[in-house]
């Protein structure tokens, strides 16, 4: 198998894009997504600061729902490509593509090579949450290349520089943070089911290290507080509005264990193909006595885990989402589990025969279809359809930068601020006290027909859900 395994990595990376190019790079977004593309366009656009950023001129006007660097990160691709729906995508697609390059530099670390390093990465594609959230432009994307980052660094720190690489790992997960909040602190946990588990190290020293992360990430923290009143006043903002809230308030499950659920869920695929390999390992004479090694190198990546899952359990608003940084780790765990047996069976592998032969070139075969089915989705619409094509043709009339009048039935519609402004810069008002030049109203069902008739005359257009008004001109005079 030497020399052979970038077989394997076009299959992962093939495999990767077919699953995922046909969502990613075709027009509609989950709203979460969207929302945040829409922000970190305004902050390209000069609507909004970093710490003030902003998702319209009506609604989010100051954005305080979450952290943010990735807003500020993402800014800088629009600011350097332009405004194209295309811009997030490849966004999102690049976080996946350095979050990979980082579990497979974890893998080095750990195995001391680079055999074998795509194995996490095909674990890691099967959890589905992973596919979709590179499609969807969550903030989870760019938390995990730091909480990745983060690892990789202090494996590093065992071997040398080891101040620099503290250091650097407690700033990284400061990164993280500031892009999505305390859940990224969970590697702070690692050192300790490092020194546990592996016994490489002393408890003192694995005491150390675990406070100079810490320390390097606080620090910094509460200089930027210090030095930055806007900084202080927008985390504080964020932690009332997020976390207090979410504590006191909000419930998204009925069970404070659908978190644990759910990341067996999304683990499922892979346990699947990880017994299947051990049962057809053990058919074919190996001994699974043997994996008793392998499970001490992973339970540190376990347990880490789990550190990541168990703080969800405190709220009861959860969401597969959350977890999404945990699976490099899962993954990394489960292929250090069965590596070992996989190794086993790849040496019993015919470079030259048959089946082989077909497997390299249908992985070849395989990256180039998901390259040639993620371009065919250009100008295609995957999701949101009708709003979508109602927003493409309605900004042919309202020039941008304008604020639109809502009627109320579509005044919690939340993904129609986020297309109306990524797409055509306007503005949706839901507040009838002001009279715009415009209005939307629902073409079913619309309670405020009435009165808008009276003000308003109907604009003609081949619209499927809104209906558009435009004020009558001797109103408007």
């Amino acid at each position: 198998m030497k020399g052979q395994h970038h077989v394997f990595f076009c299959f992962v990376l093939g495999l990767f894009i077919v699953i995922t190019g046909p969502r990613l790079f075709s027009d509609g977004m989950f709203m979460d997504g969207l929302w945040y593309a829409t922000i970190s366009k305004n902050l390209a656009n000069n609507l909004g600061t970093f710490w003030y950023p902003s998702l319209s001129k009506t609604l989010g006007i100051a954005f305080h729902e979450h952290p943010p660097l990735a807003f500020f990160l993402q800014s800088t691709f629009f600011k350097i490509f332009g405004n194209s729906l295309y811009i997030e995508r490849v966004y999102s697609l690049l976080t996946f593509l350095m979050v990979g390059a980082i579990m497979v530099i974890i893998w080095k670390e750990i195995t001391g090579k680079y055999a074998f390093s795509w194995l996490p990465l095909i674990y890691w594609i099967t959890v589905p949450i992973v596919s979709w959230a590179c499609a969807n432009n969550m903030l989870e994307n760019t938390m995990s290349i730091f909480i990745c980052t983060s690892i990789f660094l202090y494996l590093k720190a065992q071997k040398r520089n080891r101040g620099l690489m503290l250091f650097s790992a407690g700033l990284t997960l400061l990164f993280g943070a500031l892009t999505k909040g305390f859940i990224a602190l969970f590697p702070w946990s690692f050192p300790f089911f490092y020194w546990i588990f592996r016994k490489k190290i002393s408890f003192k020293r694995m005491l150390a290290d675990t406070c100079i992360i810490i320390i390097f990430t606080i620090l910094p923290f509460i200089f930027l507080l210090l030095t930055s009143p806007d900084a202080a006043d927008s985390l504080q903002k964020y932690f009332n509005q997020q976390v207090v809230k979410s504590l006191r308030e909000v419930q998204t499950v009925g069970s404070r264990f659908y978190i644990l659920k759910r990341t067996f869920e999304e683990l499922l695929p892979a346990l699947i193909i990880i017994l299947t390999v051990l049962l057809i390992a053990f058919k074919r004479s190996y001994s699974l006595s043997l994996l008793k090694n392998s499970f001490k190198t992973a339970f540190p990546f376990i347990f880490l885990s789990f550190s990541g899952v168990i703080p969800i359990m405190i709220s009861l608003k959860q969401s597969g989402i959350y977890i999404l940084p945990v699976f490099p780790f899962f993954t990394i765990a489960l292929a250090l589990i069965s590596v070992d047996p996989i190794r086993y069976l790849t040496r019993q592998i015919n470079l030259k025969g048959n089946w082989y032969k077909a497997f390299k070139y249908g992985s070849y075969l395989l990256f180039l279809s998901g390259v040639t089915l993620s371009l065919s989705q250009k100008d295609k619409i995957g999701r949101s359809k009708d709003i979508i094509l109602d927003v493409y043709s309605i900004m042919e009339i309202v020039p941008s930068n304008n604020i639109v009048g809502l009627c109320k039935e579509l005044r919690e519609n939340w993904e129609l601020y986020g297309y109306f402004h990524r797409y055509a810069d306007i503005s949706l008002d839901p507040n009838e006290k002001y009279q715009h030049k415009f209005h939307l109203g629902l073409k079913q069902g619309s309670s405020d027909k009435e009165r808008i008739l009276k003000n308003y005359h109907k604009v003609t257009l081949p619209l499927n859900t809104l209906v558009l008004y435009q004020l009558k001109e001797a109103e408007s005079k």
